[in-house]
């Protein structure tokens, strides 16, 4: 299974719950970015992003107040 394919089950399970906004595609340079200006892993960084829908400042936020494991 490709990444787009992936992308698209996880975009219509999100539809199925009721999420009111499409799936965006989170990059490489996003994560990077994140990386950079909070401190955190890109593990973390990439789960913050996903969390908030590829929002770079939702993730950001997120990062800073809540403590991920």
């Amino acid at each position: 299974m490709t990444i787009n394919e992936r992308l698209i089950r996880i975009e219509k399970m999100l539809e199925l719950e009721g999420a009111s906004e499409p799936l965006k595609v989170i990059t490489a340079d996003s994560v990077c970015e994140l990386k950079d200006k909070t401190g955190y892993s890109i593990y973390a960084c990439k789960k913050a992003l996903f969390l908030k829908n590829g929002d770079f400042e939702k993730a950001c936020d997120y990062l800073l107040t809540v403590k991920l494991v």
